[in-house]
Parts: structure tokens; sequence; C-alpha cells
């Protein structure tokens, strides 16, 4: 029998709006994009929205509308100079969703009758 003592807490809350934007195949492909502009450039990761909307080949207002998203999950943060919106991960968003899977991880790392034989 389990010892619920032992299985870890759950966050206070489900970071589902996160997971549910996360599941979209476009706003992973921004994701992507935005995270290796960050890693070729070596310093902060600021896009523009025309710049993500040139190199995935989508329009403009798609763009927007997924960088709205992303934005209001916690995800994504935008600054605006002029007319111009640049955009950046916010690592406090992802650090969010992963504290939330790590507690299934853990809880199946610790209980997993195959591990413990």
């Amino acid at each position: 029998m389990t010892d619920v003592s032992a299985l870890p807490d759950l966050p206070e809350a489900p970071p589902a709006d996160a997971l549910r934007a996360l599941a979209d195949p476009t706003r992973l492909r921004i994701l992507e994009f935005m995270l290796e502009s960050r890693l070729r450039r070596l310093r902060d990761g600021n896009c523009f929205g025309g710049s993500i909307s040139q190199h995935l080949g989508l329009s403009q207002p798609t763009v927007s509308h997924h960088m709205k998203t992303l934005v209001e999950v916690g995800l994504v943060r935008a600054e605006k100079h002029g007319t111009t919106v640049f955009y950046d991960l916010e690592s406090e968003g992802f650090e969010r969703v992963r504290r939330y899977l790590d507690t299934y991880v853990l809880a199946l790392r610790v209980h997993d009758p195959e591990e413990q034989e």
C-alpha cells in the first residue's frame, strides 16, 4: 500500500492555461524559434512579430494572435517600443509548468513498483 504522506504536494494551481497554450503546434514552433534565436545570440532573445512571421511563414495577424495567448499565460513577455512589440521567453512561466510536471515525475519514480524491485 502506498504511503500517502510520502507523495509530493501538487502545486496549488495547475498551469492548465499554459499547458493548453503549449498543446498548439503553431505556438510550439514560435517558442522553438524564439529559443533558437536566444541561443544563437547568447544574450536576450528579443524577437519582434515581423521576424517571427517571416521566419515561420505565418501571417502577422496569426503571429499576433498566438503571441497574445503566450503572453497571457506567462510563457512570453512583450515590450512595446514605438510601434514595434518585442517578445522574449519568460522563464518563470516555464518554471511553473516544469514544477507541476515534476510533481508527477517524482511521484511516479518514488512509487513505481518496477523501480522498487
